[in-house]
């Protein structure tokens, strides 16, 4: 990709799993459902499990694989994601978290 690309879109040069770029994603996710979401759906929904859906792959995989734990990488992604937007909230006074 050429530098004046990256330059006129800062989101490009950023990794996905940088967690001040992914919080919103999981913010956006937490906040339009009603039910409580697992690491492991988060990480699947963000694809940073390498991409791979839950429906995809091994035939023989239980139908509930999905919310099981994510791999440790994609985990500790999705945990400093959310520790991320919890400094956010505490830092502008929000009261959730």
């Amino acid at each position: 990709m050429p530098e004046s690309a990256r330059a006129q879109n800062p989101a490009i040069a950023v990794p996905a799993t940088d967690p001040a770029t992914i919080a919103p994603a999981i913010e956006a996710i937490l906040l339009s459902t009603d039910k409580p979401v697992s690491m492991a759906r988060l990480a699947e929904a963000l694809r940073l499990d390498g991409g791979r859906a839950a429906s995809q792959g091994d035939d023989d995989a239980p139908a509930d694989a999905a919310a099981g734990e994510p791999s440790a990488s994609a985990g500790i992604v999705v945990r400093r994601a959310i520790d991320h937007l919890n400094g956010a909230y505490e830092q502008t006074g929000r009261s959730f978290r």
